[in-house]
């Protein structure tokens, strides 16, 4: 059967799928009935050529995963054929998207954990990616019972994985434990899977495009390909227009590298309207003072300009109705207020000059951080400054309580940095035994956990460095940071006491790890002791910085540095690896490769 590429253009796609065609020439009419499984076989027929369909095992928001065993297989017994998913993409997902995801797949799957495409199918909108099947086990099923050595091997797996698709450039954006598959009863696979929202960067040492793709030499519409919806048209370069080239060019140059792709134009190449007129790809239509109209700028000022119509226009009316609502005047007083006025234009003339040169001396004056602020606060209106501001455009593609504190503030540069956050909110699940530990609601509500964690101070630094502001009441922004060990200790305590109270299987409690005391101990304690940012007593605060860190520093208290840590089953490299993948600043938050190097990985369990 001849299948043709996946997505078009995607050569490497249909190579791929020739290579596991195994010369079976048949055809869709030829194939016996199989069970629907949920549309795949509807929409695609030809996947019945090859393989046998045997139902749903897993879905998502943007797929439909079918598990499958191969047709020239069906005379083995069950537990000796190779077992396949296969991934049915959403008909709405965009092409692009799905191009990406190919490509992630090709490139670097089959090595450091990542999933591998073996076959595909296309017809008209929908696509069937076919992938091993991995045998594995949910998370919420497993995360408790893993043990220190369990969850050192599980954090170095998804590193390894991690760090083999940032050397290409690539944000998964969607690290959580259900696309991260693992399965302790076969062997303890680990595979990273689902590149539905990959995104690509230029920060990579590897690149997925193959070699003359013109990777780098093209100019991207970097917002819309972020969303994953573009649609490339190439566009030569004018002469004028063209980069400079490096010194290690050649004198002839690469073709391709004059080259511009424009994403989604509505006429791909120069064509004939019915008219006669030449259409260019570089404008929506040749109604140049249509498209003025229509852009979002011209929008924004038309509003603008409206609102300050109306206000004066308002303001006319106010003093068209206050002269008219005034007493009737005596035959004098025409003249007299004629008179007033022109006495007063000179005073006017005086008190405007002298009011311009305040202004002007308040504008000197003002402090950067003041020219960025609205007046629309507190308004049931939008200010001029905001309506004149450019459009934000940041990704915002993952799942809700785990997604890092650039995507919640819609930082626009986003990089690998959003993976490893994904990471260390894995990692602090497992230590804490609190699953999931972040909500998956809104992102106000992910950012106010975030804060009531890290602490306001570490959360506005990190939101003032994306030119961001972040706005809460002044009894909130006292909010400290609380230590990452104890609140994993206190949670670890917690769920130790539900097992132990519910009968564990093993018929005694567990031992307890670290050094908090259970809860309960000190419920008769006087709350005036409790500390003001946990509401708790001292020796069971949670705060990085506990009451007696505090105060002034004398010889006769010491303070609390965190010495007791090694008590701790995990022990203190644990904790340090996990402030580092959840450092809110993602400039400073650690990579997978550094993160492959730490201590951490290095202690004998």
């Amino acid at each position: 059967m001849n299948v043709r590429a996946l997505v078009p253009g995607c050569v490497t796609a249909a190579r791929v799928e020739n290579k596991n065609n195994n010369g079976s020439g048949s055809t869709a009419a030829s194939a016996p009935s199989a069970p629907s499984s949920g549309g795949v076989v509807d929409r695609i027929p030809a996947i019945l050529d090859r393989y046998m369909v045997h139902g749903k095992i897993d879905r998502g928001t943007f797929s439909t995963v079918t598990l499958a065993t191969r047709r020239n297989e069906q005379h083995l017994p069950m537990d000796r054929r190779r077992l396949y998913a296969i991934k049915l993409i959403t008909q709405t997902s965009h092409p692009a998207r799905t191009e990406r995801e190919i490509r992630c797949m090709q490139t670097m799957g089959g090595r450091c954990n990542v999933v591998q495409i073996v076959d595909g199918f296309r017809r008209q909108d929908s696509v069937g990616l076919v992938m091993n099947y991995i045998p594995h086990e949910p998370f919420h099923l497993y995360y408790a019972q893993l043990g220190p050595a369990e969850v050192q091997r599980y954090m170095k797996e998804l590193l390894v994985a991690l760090g083999h698709v940032h050397r290409h450039g690539v944000i998964h954006r969607d690290v959580k434990p259900s696309n991260f598959l693992h399965s302790r009863r076969n062997g303890g696979t680990f595979m990273l899977v689902d590149f539905g929202l990959a995104q690509e960067t230029n920060t990579g040492e590897l690149t997925l495009r193959p070699p003359g793709s013109g990777d780098g030499s093209q100019r991207v519409d970097k917002r819309k390909e972020s969303d994953g919806v573009a649609s490339a048209s190439v566009v030569p370069v004018p002469s004028a227009k063209r980069p400079k080239p490096s010194k290690g060019a050649t004198a002839g140059g690469d073709p391709q590298r004059d080259q511009v792709v424009f994403r989604n134009p509505l006429h791909r190449q120069p064509s004939k309207g019915n008219n006669g007129s030449t259409v260019s790809p570089l404008k929506a239509s040749n109604n140049t003072l249509k498209d003025l109209v229509e852009s979002p700028l011209a929008r924004q000022i038309k509003s603008t300009a409206i609102g300050i119509g109306n206000g004066l226009k308002n303001r006319g009316s106010m003093v068209a109705v206050a002269a008219t609502t005034q007493s009737p005047l005596a035959p004098g007083c025409l003249e007299r207020e004629n008179n007033d006025i022109a006495e007063a234009a000179p005073r006017a003339k005086l008190t405007a000059k002298v009011g311009t040169g305040l202004k002007q001396q308040q504008q000197q004056q003002r402090q950067p951080s003041d020219l960025t602020s609205c007046d629309c606060s507190g308004r049931p209106q939008v200010c001029t400054r905001c309506l004149v501001k450019r459009e934000m455009h940041a990704p915002r593609a993952g799942t809700p309580g785990y997604r890092p504190p650039e995507v919640l503030l819609k930082h626009p540069d986003q990089t690998t940095a959003v993976d490893i956050w994904a990471a260390g909110v894995i990692f602090v699940s497992l230590l804490s035994k609190c699953y999931p530990f972040f909500g998956n609601t809104d992102d106000m509500t992910s950012l106010a956990e975030i804060i009531s964690v890290f602490g306001y101070e570490r959360v506005r630094q990190a939101a003032a460095s994306f030119n961001k502001r972040i706005v809460l009441a002044e009894e909130q922004q006292r909010m400290e940071a609380y230590s990452l060990r104890r609140l994993c200790q206190h949670f670890r305590a917690l769920y130790r006491q539900r097992e132990s109270a519910a009968g564990a299987t093993t018929g005694a409690a567990p031992p307890s790890g670290g050094s908090s005391p259970p809860p309960g101990a000190d419920d008769a304690r006087n709350p005036g002791d409790c500390c003001a940012n946990c509401n708790r007593s001292p020796e069971r605060c949670l705060c990085q910085r506990r009451p007696a860190e505090r105060a002034p520093k004398d010889a006769a208290s010491p303070a609390d540095d965190g010495s007791d840590a090694d008590c701790d089953e995990y022990g203190s490299a644990a904790y340090d690896l996990l402030e580092r993948l959840l450092e809110v600043d993602p400039r400073k938050r650690i990579t997978a490769a550094a993160a492959l190097q730490h201590p951490y990985f290095e202690v004998q369990y």
